[in-house]
């Protein structure tokens, strides 16, 4: 399970009240969008995007490997992941449901 916190106060994040949870199952890795738009996880067979505002759920990605890590390009791009199986998979940003303006 994965759930957000806010270093300044050390108190976990919450909407309207509840708990922000991100992932309800195993997560390997957690990667910000270099501009810190967007949140990125990898885990359990699938990759999640969600808004870093209000943390809300853009896209996800189903995969046929256990992705254990992810990385975003530099320029915000792509973005890989690597698999307990050895594999690399690299992502074109732009084929993702990203919305313009999070």
């Amino acid at each position: 399970m994965m759930r957000i916190w806010d270093i300044e106060n050390g108190h976990e994040t919450r909407v309207g009240g509840k708990s922000v949870i991100m992932c309800k199952r195993a997560v390997w890795s957690v990667r910000y969008s270099p501009d810190g738009k967007f949140i990125a996880t990898a885990g359990d067979h699938r990759l999640k995007l969600r808004n870093s505002r209000n943390h809300e759920l853009v896209d996800k990605v189903q995969n046929c490997f256990l992705d254990k890590s992810i990385s975003w390009a530099p320029n915000g791009k792509s973005l890989a992941t690597s698999s307990c199986e050895g594999k690399i998979c690299v992502r074109d940003v732009n084929k993702l449901k990203l919305p313009v303006h999070p």
